[in-house]
């Protein structure tokens, strides 16, 4: 009994440690089964992976502060700096501490003193990726500093940088030869982007600073940083200078240039000097004009809607993008076609007594001039020696020669927004500008610079340009060069013919001559000078629904060898010879570098 007992027992007490073995072996196996899993992960993580999480590792304790190149400096004829920069401080925000962060755009927009709303499409219009900083104020004053300092604690992602500011030390001046500059926008931002632009860079907008973008943007350098979890910057572990873009050397003579915008004062209108041996732009003022600083950082919603809704338009280039009727300055190219057809010579002799019958109606001359021969008639600006002489001649070799000058064309200068003006084309369908039917009147209207005909300021002082050098018309360029940092010449202006006008010599002599008499003794008296001879001619424009004429002059000097030829139109301002007349002396004198003389005759009206 006692032995089945012992045995039961034994049999019980093998099962258990058989059991005990068993249950060692599985827990062994998940062991080791767990230790391979984890090796495995090791492995993943550490080599297969590891060289891209080192890197995302290293990317969320570190930041590439990308600092935009500063732009190129753009100087005048003589060396004078018309645009640099100059340093200031920029906020930057960290795209992704904003994210984590809500609070951090809802307290910064009053201390910066922006709406939240704003700033809040400021950081996703220009978001480049997850970790590029972005550029949400610029040019930062110490009091909002202070502020910031004040709340650094609840600004977690938020960086303080150095940076450059576009700066124009003249403010005003030059601005619509310069323009403005501005952030990119996502539509230039592909044309751009190879020229190293990124999202939040300035660009120019307009003028020069557009038109020569690839060259005026610097090269970006930047700072990697190391940030704690606040996005502070803890140090700096390397860094890459940025470098200033290329220098462009204009045309544009300051002196000239500042003379204008003194003498138009304000006063809606626009002032040209071009160089007749090569088109080079010696002055280009559109008045009024605009502060481009207000554009240098971000220009605010209510100085935008103040100039938009300005109503003298200072934003609009009236130089190059606003045509009017040329009046009685037309009359040279006029002139210039009748001498071409042979229906005008030096001893052609009309009777103007106050104007003509045409069509039922009598059309005035300004005045009264009896006997006038060639010479006179552009001197004194007589509309009856013109109304005969287009009539006889017809319109086509009006309108041909106009477009020999250049007119009814772009001229191609390097400025944006160019207006083409308008020479009519008379044709059997109407069409904007080209009119079906093409009486006598508008052949008489043609010829005196009205009607039909339009052109801008740039186009007439091409017009005056082509006149004084002996018949050529060049492509007008405000740029001469532009220069690298280490001195190499990446661009240099090369002077190109339009055309050359259809004419004599000796006839073109004649219409010289007779814009020389003009200023001895015509019209613009006003703009002789001493010791210099200037040949001209005014104009005085009718514009439609107003009882005021734009006045204009275009001019060139000196007679014998010109390097100078300029247009002044003012709009709405009364006549050229006692509005315009003015202001091209101003601008002749300070090219010619002599003082303020009055006119021992008084100026005349046209």
């Amino acid at each position: 009994m006692r032995t089945r007992t012992s045995d039961t027992s034994s049999q019980t007490e093998s099962w258990q440690r058989l059991t005990a073995r068993r249950r060692a072996r599985v827990f062994a196996y998940i062991a080791c089964f767990l230790f391979l899993v984890l090796l495995a992960r090791l492995w993943y993580l550490q080599i297969l992976l590891g060289e891209e999480l080192l890197k995302s590792s290293e990317i969320n304790r570190t930041r590439l502060l990308r600092t935009p190149g500063p732009r190129g400096v753009i100087l005048d004829a003589r060396g004078k700096v018309l645009a640099d920069n100059r340093q200031s401080v920029s906020l930057l925000v960290m795209p992704d501490y904003a994210k984590d962060n809500p609070e951090l755009l809802k307290r910064l927009a009053p201390l910066i003193g922006v709406d939240v709303r704003e700033l809040e499409d400021i950081v996703k219009s220009r978001k480049n990726s997850s970790l590029d900083p972005i550029r949400v104020a610029v040019d930062v004053d110490k009091d909002t500093l202070a502020r910031i300092e004040e709340n650094r604690m609840y600004l977690a992602g938020l960086v303080v940088r150095l940076t450059s500011v576009r700066h124009y030390p003249d403010g005003k001046l030059g601005a619509h030869v310069l323009g403005p500059v501005g952030e990119v926008s996502e539509e230039e931002l592909p044309e751009l982007r190879r020229y190293g632009y990124r999202p939040g860079d300035f660009v120019g907008k307009s003028g020069v600073e557009r038109v020569y973008n690839r060259y005026l943007g610097g090269v970006a350098g930047g700072d990697l940083v190391e940030v704690d979890a606040r996005g502070r910057i803890t140090r700096t572990l390397s860094q890459r200078p940025p470098r200033v873009g290329a220098t462009l050397m204009l045309a544009i003579d300051s002196r000239v240039q500042r003379a204008a915008a003194e003498a138009l004062a304000g006063r809606p209108g626009a002032a040209v000097a071009v160089d007749p041996r090569d088109g080079s732009v010696l002055a280009l003022v559109s008045s009024p004009s605009y502060d481009l600083n207000l554009f240098a950082k971000r220009i605010k919603p209510e100085v935008w809607r103040a100039l938009v809704n300005n109503p003298k338009r200072p934003l609009l280039n009236r130089a190059v993008s606003s045509a009017h009727p040329p009046g009685s300055t037309f009359k040279v190219v006029t002139a210039s076609a009748g001498l071409k057809t042979g229906f005008a010579s030096l001893n052609t002799r009309v009777y103007c007594a106050g104007g003509i019958p045409l069509g039922g109606r009598f059309k005035r001359c300004w005045r009264r001039h009896g006997n006038v021969d060639f010479i006179e008639a552009i001197a004194q600006s007589c509309d009856t020696f013109f109304y005969r002489l287009s009539l006889q001649m017809g319109i086509n070799p009006l309108l041909d020669m106009a477009r020999a000058y250049g007119l009814g064309s772009k001229t191609g200068i390097d400025i944006p927004s160019e207006a083409r003006g308008n020479i009519p084309v008379p044709r059997e369908r109407s069409t904007p500008g080209h009119p079906r039917n093409w009486w006598p009147g508008d052949t008489a209207n043609a010829a005196i610079g009205q009607g039909y005909i339009l052109a801008t300021p740039l186009q007439m002082a091409l017009v005056a340009a082509a006149v004084g050098n002996g018949g050529i018309v060049y492509q007008p360029h405000v740029a001469r060069r532009v220069v690298s940092q280490n001195g190499k010449v990446l661009f240099s202006f090369r002077k190109r013919i339009l055309s050359r006008l259809p004419l004599a010599p000796e006839k073109l002599e004649l219409v010289r001559r007779s814009m020389k008499a003009a200023v001895e003794h015509g019209t613009c008296r006003g703009a002789a000078l001493p010791n210099i001879s200037v040949a001209g001619k005014t104009g005085s424009a009718e514009v439609a629904g107003s009882r005021l004429t734009h006045g204009w002059f275009i001019c060139f000097a000196p007679y014998e060898n010109p390097t100078i030829a300029v247009t002044v139109v003012l709009e709405k301002a009364g006549h050229g010879g006692t509005v315009a007349v003015p202001v091209a002396r101003k601008m002749l004198e300070a090219y010619f570098g002599i003082g303020h003389t009055e006119s021992a005759l008084p100026a005349r009206t046209d």
